[in-house]
Formats: structure tokens, C-alpha cells, sequence
């Protein structure tokens, strides 16, 4: 039987052992700033800015973009400004990852613009451009400052419990992570939102793990605490949403639906996406994304494991109209 003497030390060695990182046998990076949200109630909160003047004939109003970000920001923050919402969420020593998701981009043609109009925020709210990486979508500008580099290339193997693979060795540089995903309909998982893209958005053989509905590979990676602990703010992109698994050139492909939906929930974010999914698509009149289900399963999973939150119950959705 082990004294409380031998105790005391074992939790300290278990301690040590879990601050290693397992790429390079030192003590893992430091992650700055409150990597984590709490649950107040029991219950999330999920932004959504909406505008009908955001899309125009010429492309997507910038001005207003750059408003309904801002308001997102401050408001899921409880901050009166973006500076003030920015610094409460990163520090200056932070190296920020905006991790975009590149799938059918060039077809939705919002990707640029939202991160052009992320890197003028957080310039003018006083970060440095050398302390941002733009992943996925890079502002195309001119008048822009220049970001940093995106350091290409995979890391070790990593082991996340079903699985082992190797990861983007971006994802070890930055400290902390702005989750901009966008709401697409999805062939395995019925919707590839935030959780999709910033799991197998980091990871070097992803569709190894399409199958299952994404089980439980998604939710396994995720918690690696390099991915988990650097997310501030999860973006989900509804200026235009992708109905369709398939047959992208048909007229009901695409929705213009102006919005864009913030979270420091990645799980009620995605399931508040999934519920735009179902609603328009019923008006499409097109088949269920779940047979014989309400939420994904991955989005169950994750709030078993307690990621988040998903139940429509539990998740406190404001529209935020931006003029």
C-alpha cells in the first residue's frame, strides 16, 4: 500500500509526464491566453451576423464584412470594441493561426475576403502582421502588410488513440488558433464546419479516417491538447452555405444565406450549422442529410466527451442584424 508521501509523488511525475510533448521529448509549448471557455448554465452561445447588403453585384460588400466581424467579435467577448475583444482573447507574444478551409473555396469565393478583412482588424487593434499565419487562405492585397510564412512540411508521427498520423508543423508553431470554417453539406459527417477543419485540415492523410461518420477519429483528434487548446474563436462562414454533397453545378447548389456565426463552442457552432443545413435544404426539397437521426453523430460524441455543447436546448443563438 502506498503512503500519501508516495502518492503525492506519483500525481507529480504523472504531472511532468503529461507536460512533455510528444513530438520532441521537451516540455510542451506554452499556450498563452484562457485556451478553454466555461459552460455558463449549461448552456453555449452562438453569434450570427447577418446583412442583406453584404453581397453585392460586384462581390461582397467589405465594409459591412468588416462589421459583422467586429460585432461578432465584441460580442461573444461582452467587449465594447475589437481592440478590446482581441486582446482579451490573444497576447502579443501569441504567433495566431487563421485556419481556413480550402475545399471548394474558389466556388464560394468568400475565403479572401474574410481573411483580408481579419488582417485589417487585427492590425489596426495593434498585432503584428509577423505574429499572424494565414492557413488555408491568404489576403491577396497589396496594401496589406505582409503575414508570416506558413512553414511547411509534417511533423512527427503522432498517436491520438484510434489512430496515428502526422500532423502540419504550422500547427506546432502557432499558439493559438482562429477556427474559420464554412458550412458545406458533407458526404460522411453531413456537415464539414469548424471541427472537420481544424481536425483533418491539420492532419497528413485525412481521408484515411472517412468512414464512420467520422468516428471516433474526429473527436480523438481534436482533443490532442495542440489542437483543443489553441482555439479562441470558432467562424463559421454562412455567406454562402454549400447544400449539396454532390452535383455542385446544379442551380440549388449553392445559398446565399449572409451570415456569419461565432462561438467559443466549436460543437454548438457546428450543430447551429447543421440546423441551417436542414432548414435549407427542406426548402430545396432535398433528402435528409440523417437518416433516422437529429445531430451528427460526431456532434454527440464530442459533448459526451465534454467538447461542447450541441442540443439546440443548450445552445443561446443571437442574431446580431449589421448595416
Amino acid at each position: 500500500m502506498k503512503t500519501n508521501g508516495q502518492k503525492i509523488i506519483m500525481i507529480y511525475i504523472l504531472f511532468v509526464l503529461a507536460s512533455i510533448s510528444p513530438k520532441s521529448g521537451v516540455f510542451a509549448q506554452k499556450i498563452s491566453a484562457e485556451p478553454s471557455f466555461s459552460f455558463f448554465n449549461n448552456h453555449s452561445v452562438v453569434i450570427r451576423t447577418f446583412s442583406t447588403r453584404i453581397l453585392t453585384i460586384g462581390g461582397i460588400n467589405r465594409r459591412i464584412l468588416r462589421n459583422m466581424i467586429r460585432s461578432g467579435f465584441m460580442e461573444i467577448t461582452s467587449t465594447d470594441s475589437f481592440e478590446t475583444a482581441a486582446k482579451k482573447l490573444f497576447t502579443p507574444e501569441d504567433i495566431i493561426g487563421f485556419k481556413f478551409n480550402s475545399y471548394n473555396a474558389d466556388m464560394l469565393d468568400t475565403n479572401t475576403a474574410i481573411a483580408e478583412e481579419l488582417l485589417r482588424l487585427f492590425y489596426a487593434a495593434g498585432f503584428n502582421p509577423k505574429q499572424m499565419i494565414f492557413i488555408g487562405a491568404e489576403p491577396q492585397d497589396p496594401n496589406l502588410p505582409k503575414t508570416r510564412a506558413v512553414k511547411f512540411g509534417w511533423g512527427e508521427i503522432r498517436d491520438f488513440g484510434s489512430g496515428k498520423d502526422r500532423f502540419a508543423k504550422v500547427l506546432y508553431e502557432v499558439t493559438a488558433i482562429v477556427n474559420v470554417g464554412t458550412i458545406m453539406a458533407d458526404p460522411i459527417g453531413a456537415i464539414n464546419g469548424c471541427m472537420k477543419n481544424v481536425t483533418f485540415g491539420f492532419i497528413k492523410h485525412p481521408a484515411r479516417y472517412y468512414k464512420n461518420g467520422y468516428l471516433p477519429y474526429i473527436v480523438d483528434i481534436y482533443s490532442l491538447p495542440e489542437i483543443r487548446n489553441k482555439i479562441r474563436i470558432n467562424i463559421l462562414s454562412g455567406i454562402r452555405i454549400l447544400l449539396r454533397r454532390e452535383h455542385f453545378n446544379s442551380s440549388n447548389a449553392i445559398l446565399n444565406y449572409r451570415s456569419l456565426f461565432f462561438s467559443r463552442d466549436i460543437v454548438a457552432i457546428d450543430a447551429t450549422g447543421f440546423e441551417v443545413l436542414v432548414r435549407m435544404r427542406r426548402k430545396k426539397r432535398l433528402p435528409k442529410l440523417l437518416a433516422g437521426r437529429d445531430f451528427p453523430p460526431y456532434l454527440i460524441a464530442a459533448f459526451q466527451r465534454n467538447i461542447g455543447l450541441y442540443h439546440p436546448d443548450q445552445v443561446d443563438l443571437k442574431l446580431i442584424n449589421v448595416n
